[in-house]
C-alpha cells in the first residue's frame, strides 16, 4: 500500500512568537509528520524547541545525538514536562535570517494501546561561522491518542517567517 500525505495545517509566525498549537487532530490518520522552518530570538548560536501533546506537560523523555563537523554530542536520557529539541534552530548570534529546518515523525499518534514515539531530525547552519545536525528519540509515556500539539521556542520567540506545517499521513 501507497503512503499518502494530507496538509492538515500550517501556521506563519508574522513576529515574534513563542509558539503555537494545533488543536483538533483528526484521528484518521496512521500518522503525524510536523515541519518546521524556523529561527529563534533568544541571545544565542542555537536554540532548541520543544514539543507537547493534548496540553499535557508531563512524561516526556528523549535522547538526542548531534553534531557539527568538528564534535559529537550525546544527551543524557532526560523526561521532563516537554520534549526538548536541543541545538536545532539557529538563533539571534548565528548568522543573520538562516533558517534551521526539523522534520517530527510521529507514528501511531492515534493508537490508545501504545505510549507515543517520536522521531526528530533538525539540521542548521549559520554560513560557515557553526553547523549542527541533530537527531531525537522521544517518547510521550501515555497512551491517549493525541488531540492537539503545541510547539514552543525553547529559550526565545520564533522570529517573523518561521513557517510550522502539520501533515497526516495514512496507508491508502
Amino acid at each position: 500500500m501507497a503512503n499518502t500525505m494530507t496538509k492538515l495545517g500550517s501556521q506563519t509566525a508574522t513576529a515574534q512568537q513563542y509558539g503555537f498549537t494545533f488543536s483538533s487532530i483528526p484521528q484518521t490518520y496512521t500518522d503525524l509528520v510536523l515541519r518546521i522552518s524556523a529561527r529563534s530570538s533568544y541571545a544565542a548560536v542555537f536554540d532548541g524547541p520543544a514539543i507537547f501533546f493534548n496540553g499535557v506537560t508531563s512524561g516526556y523523555g528523549r535522547r538526542t545525538l548531534g553534531g557539527n563537523g568538528t564534535s559529537n554530542y550525546a544527551s543524557s536520557n532526560t523526561s521532563g514536562s516537554y520534549l526538548y529539541l536541543d541545538n536545532s534552530i539557529p538563533a539571534a548570534n548565528a548568522s543573520a535570517n538562516v533558517f534551521g529546518v526539523m522534520t517530527i515523525y510521529i507514528p501511531n499518534y492515534a493508537n490508545t494501546s501504545y505510549y507515543k514515539a517520536v522521531n526528530c531530525e533538525a539540521v542548521m547552519e549559520t554560513n560557515g561561522s557553526a553547523s549542527n545536525i541533530t537527531l531525537t528519540a522521544g517518547s510521550w509515556s501515555s497512551t491517549s491518542n493525541i488531540t492537539s500539539l503545541t510547539v514552543y521556542s525553547g529559550s526565545g520567540n520564533f522570529v517573523a517567517n518561521s513557517e510550522f506545517t502539520l501533515y497526516g499521513i495514512k496507508n491508502s
